[in-house]
């Protein structure tokens, strides 16, 4: 079910979005260039359906980048972009591609953020191939503050994204794949009197302490496990790892994965993934889409 919630006439829109079958698979925010290339390696599993990829650069004559609408599309893991009027339909699949996942879309419409700054998106195939238009399997749609990549059937193996131009911009990775994070809870252990120790469901993610041990409970859709264990790693919003964990041991059907873990809460606002090895030995990773700010 699709929720729109209008939250301004002039077009300034938060969507907020049920769960579904496409997640993230790569996040960085925040970053700023000016006059460089970012590089980025995006590892494809042999069981992705589909990739998506999306850039949005933020206009230099943006006067609140951090509004309420940024943050919450940055706390679930989502995107805020920014369109002329003229361009409001041009981010139409990228809409339909996000509401199959549990992420936010900010949408800005104002046409005093339009620019025509030179900056470029560049999605490269593990064989070295540059995608373009003419790509039987790719569709490729941009707008002045941003660029959207989709390709079906996608080679496994690892991709390349590079970003050039000047100013600060999000970029993501969607993968349409049997395997990914459908559900996490995190637990704290507490002293019973005689000794025990009792489990306790931490109802309000915003109550995680800092520094404090706490189990982690993720449930995986897919075979996780198949060529050997996963790691579980917990990572800053621009992606670098904080902590990593090699897992000893999942419980694993065909169908789904439950891994349990203690962890040590970060200081630093963080998300986690998993990584492993497909059937076919090609590396997976999959991020859950929540921001996570302890105290």
């Amino acid at each position: 079910m699709k929720n729109f919630l209008l939250f301004n006439s002039r077009a300034r829109i938060i969507i907020p979005i049920s769960c579904g079958v496409l997640f993230i698979g790569l996040f960085f925010s925040g970053l700023a260039l000016a006059n460089e290339v970012k590089q980025y390696e995006i590892p494809i599993d042999s069981t992705v359906n589909e990739v998506f990829f999306s850039v949005s650069f933020t206009p230099k004559n943006t006067k609140r980048q951090n509004d309420a609408y940024d943050l919450i599309a940055k706390s679930t893991g989502g995107q805020s972009i920014k369109l002329g009027r003229s361009e409001v339909s041009v981010p139409e699949e990228y809409i339909r591609t996000l509401t199959k996942s549990n992420m936010s879309l900010a949408l800005h419409v104002n046409d005093e953020l339009l620019e025509n700054s030179t900056r470029e998106i560049v999605v490269i195939s593990p064989s070295g191939k540059v995608v373009t238009p003419t790509d039987k399997d790719a569709v490729i749609k941009q707008w002045s503050n941003g660029q959207y990549v989709k390709i079906k059937n996608p080679q496994p193996g690892v991709w390349h994204l590079h970003v050039s131009g000047q100013g600060a911009f999000s970029a993501l990775a969607h993968v349409d794949s049997p395997i990914f994070i459908y559900d996490h809870l995190f637990i704290k252990r507490i002293g019973a009197p005689e000794g025990h120790h009792l489990a306790q469901k931490i109802e309000e993610e915003k109550k995680l302490e800092a520094g404090k041990d706490v189990l982690l409970r993720v449930k995986m859709s897919g075979n996780v496990s198949y060529s050997g264990m996963p790691e579980l790693e917990l990572i800053t919003p621009a992606g670098k790892i904080i902590r990593r964990y090699k897992l000893q041991h999942i419980d694993q059907t065909e169908q789904e994965a439950e891994i349990l873990l203690k962890i040590e809460t970060p200081k630093e606002a963080f998300r986690f993934q998993v990584s492993g090895v497909d059937k076919k030995n090609m590396k997976y990773r999959r991020i859950r889409e929540p921001l996570f700010l302890p105290k």
